[in-house]
């Protein structure tokens, strides 16, 4: 298994199922993977790191074209299989996680300090989504116990 840790500076994370995964940005595997996608990852990417948006071809086919396999022995050779691999990586609770980690790997690449200014603000808005949550999740149990009197 390859020691990856002198290239951890580029990497975006995400987790799934308590697994850790890496994705980096590679050109030559984002063209080598985008025929076979069959949809224009380069323009993906680009709208992932700008808006956070993409259909979920071009999703499976960023995540299938970044991810890093090195230590990943089962993985497969073969790009189709490759594409479906990634898709079963890819869930409704996973999903943002995924493109967020894409998006910081994409600005590892240009700078490994943009990368951690990005993560840090992704993490800043999780927290305060979180929070938010939270407080909605009070004011909503808050008013289920609420007894109101019937009217005279």
């Amino acid at each position: 298994m390859q020691d990856l840790s002198q290239f951890k500076e580029k990497f975006g994370t995400f987790s799934v199922s308590d697994k850790t995964y890496h994705v980096a940005a590679n050109f030559n595997d984002l063209c080598d993977m985008e025929e076979v996608a069959g949809c224009n990852l380069l323009e993906a990417l680009n709208n992932v790191a700008q808006t956070g948006e993409c259909t979920a071809k071009q999703l499976r086919g960023l995540l299938a074209s970044m991810l890093v396999t090195a230590t990943m022995p089962d993985w497969p050779k073969d790009h189709k299989e490759q594409l479906k691999a990634a898709g079963q990586l890819i869930r409704y609770n996973t999903a943002n996680n995924i493109a967020i980690a894409i998006a910081e790997a994409f600005y590892r690449e240009v700078s490994p300090e943009l990368g951690d200014k990005f993560r840090e603000t992704m993490d800043g808005q999780a927290q305060l989504a979180a929070v938010k949550n939270d407080i909605g999740t009070e004011e909503k149990h808050d008013q289920s116990q609420e007894v109101v009197a019937p009217a005279m």
